[in-house]
């Protein structure tokens, strides 16, 4: 999953760096509200550099429990893997994606969250954070199971992700350090 996802973290952060506007894709506005969206235990009014390190751990828990509970899964793991160049389009794809829904774990945590990342300097609040940080996960999420299992990827099957936090916010959603 790391490689995986790392690898099309970095596909799509280049993709998607500004918010434009919603999909109309019916597939799309399903797998965007099933995404599990964060619900941060702190002030959501408090600036990202305020919180405390107890508060960016409450923060990070979170994050990664939205993450994990949305991406985290067989389905989505191999439905993405499906998508990855080199196997996608090829003839293996389904019995790979059929092969890999039989073994892959049942749950996964997804991503990562510490105190050195960049999110901690923005200059924006918890709240604003938080906000594009679910409709940017949850666009994240449909783009990649709204298309058929084993096409090449569609990045704009869903548009981008829209949300006016997202334009007021131009920080790292992609968390890497």
């Amino acid at each position: 999953m790391t490689r995986l996802g790392a690898g099309w973290l970095i596909v799509l952060a280049a993709a998607v760096q500004a918010c434009g506007g919603a999909s109309v894709n019916p597939a799309c506005a399903q797998a965007e509200a099933a995404f599990s969206r964060a619900s941060v235990p702190v002030d959501l009014n408090k600036k990202m550099a305020e919180l405390t390190a107890d508060e960016r751990t409450a923060v990070c828990n979170e994050f990664t429990r939205a993450l994990t509970d949305s991406l985290g899964t067989p389905e989505w793991t191999c439905m993405a893997a499906s998508h990855e160049p080199g196997v996608a389009g090829t003839a293996t794809c389904q019995a790979s994606y059929q092969d890999c829904l039989q073994t892959a774990p049942a749950s996964m945590t997804v991503m990562y969250c510490t105190d050195k990342m960049s999110i901690w300097d923005c200059d924006i609040t918890i709240g604003q954070y938080q906000a594009c940080f679910n409709d940017y996960n949850a666009w994240y999420r449909a783009t990649f199971v709204s298309g058929p299992t084993c096409a090449p990827l569609n990045e704009l099957v869903c548009g981008q992700p829209s949300s006016a936090a997202c334009a007021a916010a131009p920080c790292d959603y992609v968390w890497f350090d």
